[in-house]
C-alpha cells in the first residue's frame, strides 16, 4: 500500500504482512500530483506538479527511471488491462501523441501522434487491450480510437462539426466486454455508443425531475445514527425533484449552497459485470444516477445531503456501489438491497477503493495520513 503526500512531495509504502516494513520516495520540492502502482507491484510512478517528466521507481534494485516530455496540466497515464502497457500523453513541438511503453523493460514499443483531435485531456484503454481512445479538452468534441494492430483510427466525434452536439466531452468509459463506449459531456447526459456500428444507441438525460414510477429515488434521511446502519428513505410520490443544490458544512452557518456555476457529467463507470452505469453531474453533485444497461432505462437516483465525492462499484461482480460525501458515513447501493448507510471511523471520508477480491474497503480522509480499513 503506498500514499501519497502532494504537499510534501514524498510517497510512503507499507506493508500489509510486514507491519515495521517501511520506504519514503521523495520526488523533489515543488510536489506530487500523481503517484501510482505498477500492475507488477514492483514499481510506484510518480509525476512532479510541474510535469517535467515520469519517474518510475523500482522496489526491486532501488534504482529509477526517467520518461520526459509529458503533457503538461494531463493526467494521461494508463496501464493496459492485462498490464503489459504503459499509455502516456507526450508533447513535442507542439504537437501531441500517445507513447506505449513496455511495462516490465519500460522501453517504448508504439507512438503516434493524435492528428484528428485538439488538446487531448485524456485516454482510456480498451478492456481487451486492442486499443485505447483519447478525446479532446472541452469546448472541442473530438473524440478518436486508435488501434495497437495499426489500422485506421475510429473517428466518433470530429471537432471540426459546425454545430457541436454534445458541448465538449468530459469524462470516457468502456463496458466491461468492449460492446459499449460510453461517454459524459458538457451537455448534461451520458451518450452510449455502440462499438460495432459506432452509431450512438442512447442518450441518458440528467434531468432534474423524476416522473417514472419504474425509478426507485433513495434519499438521505436527515438523521443518521452514529454506531449502527440507516436506512435510506424511499420516495413514492411522482414526480419528484431532484433539487440541485448541496448541503454545506454546518460551520458555514448556511443551510444550502448556490447552485454550482459549472454543468456537464463529471463521473461515469460501468460495473465489473457491464449491467450498470452510475453517472454524476454537475448541476446535482449530490445527485448519482444508476441506469440498467439491457433496458437502457434509469434504475435508482441516490440523493444525498452532502456533494458526492467519490463512487466505486465491487470488483466482485455483485453490482454493489459504494460512495462517500467527506462525512464519517459510507453509503452503499445494490439492485437488490437497495441503499443505506454504515458509520465509519473517520469523520471526513473522501475517498474509497476496494480490495481486489472485494473484501474490504479503505477509506482516506481529508486530513493528511487519514487511512482506515473497512470491511
Amino acid at each position: 500500500m503506498c500514499a501519497s503526500y502532494s504537499p510534501r512531495a514524498f510517497v510512503q509504502v507499507f506493508s500489509l504482512q510486514n507491519p515495521s516494513f517501511r520506504c519514503k520516495i521523495t520526488e523533489g520540492t515543488p510536489g506530487l500530483v500523481m503517484a501510482l502502482w505498477s500492475p507488477d507491484s514492483r514499481h510506484i510512478l510518480t509525476v512532479g506538479i510541474l510535469h517535467v517528466q515520469l519517474s518510475i521507481w523500482s522496489l526491486a534494485n532501488e534504482s529509477v527511471q526517467y520518461v520526459h516530455y509529458l503533457k503538461k496540466g494531463s493526467p494521461g497515464l494508463e496501464f493496459s488491462p492485462d498490464g503489459e502497457y504503459l499509455a502516456l500523453l507526450e508533447q513535442r513541438a507542439n504537437k501531441e501523441y500517445v507513447l506505449i511503453l513496455n511495462s516490465c523493460t519500460w522501453a517504448p514499443v508504439l507512438r503516434f501522434e493524435c492528428c484528428d483531435i485538439w488538446d487531448v485531456a485524456g485516454l482510456a484503454w480498451c478492456p481487451d487491450g486492442s486499443g485505447l481512445c483519447t478525446w479532446s479538452a472541452p469546448p472541442s468534441e473530438g473524440l478518436q480510437v486508435h488501434w495497437l494492430s495499426g489500422q485506421t483510427s475510429q473517428q466518433v466525434l470530429s471537432p471540426e462539426r459546425e454545430v457541436p452536439e454534445t458541448l465538449g466531452v468530459r469524462c470516457v468509459a468502456w463496458s466491461p466486454t468492449s460492446q459499449f463506449l460510453a461517454f459524459g459531456a458538457n451537455d448534461s447526459q451520458v451518450h452510449l455508443i455502440n462499438t460495432i456500428t459506432w452509431h450512438p444507441i442512447a442518450k441518458f438525460p440528467h434531468q432534474h425531475h423524476i416522473t417514472t414510477q419504474r425509478c426507485t429515488v433513495y434519499e438521505e434521511p436527515l438523521t443518521l445514527t452514529k454506531s449502527s446502519r440507516t436506512e435510506y428513505a424511499v420516495i413514492e410520490s411522482r414526480p419528484t425533484r431532484v433539487a440541485p443544490v448541496v448541503e454545506p458544512r454546518p460551520a458555514l452557518g448556511l443551510r444550502f449552497a448556490a447552485v454550482p456555476m459549472q454543468q456537464g457529467t463529471k463521473r461515469l463507470t460501468f460495473c465489473p459485470s457491464g449491467a450498470w452505469i452510475a453517472s454524476q453531474d454537475d448541476s446535482c453533485p449530490c445527485v448519482l444516477w444508476i441506469w440498467a444497461i439491457p433496458t437502457l432505462q434509469l434504475h435508482s437516483v441516490l440523493v444525498q445531503r452532502q456533494a458526492i465525492t467519490d463512487a466505486q462499484w465491487s470488483p466482485t461482480g455483485d453490482a454493489t456501489l459504494v460512495t462517500c460525501t467527506s462525512s464519517r458515513h459510507v453509503s452503499f447501493w445494490s439492485p437488490r438491497g437497495g441503499a443505506l448507510l454504515l458509520p465509519s471511523h473517520l469523520s471526513d471520508v473522501s475517498q474509497v477503493a476496494w480490495h481486489p477480491k472485494g473484501t474490504c474497503l479503505l477509506l482516506k480522509g481529508a486530513g493528511e495520513g487519514s487511512l482506515h480499513m473497512f470491511s
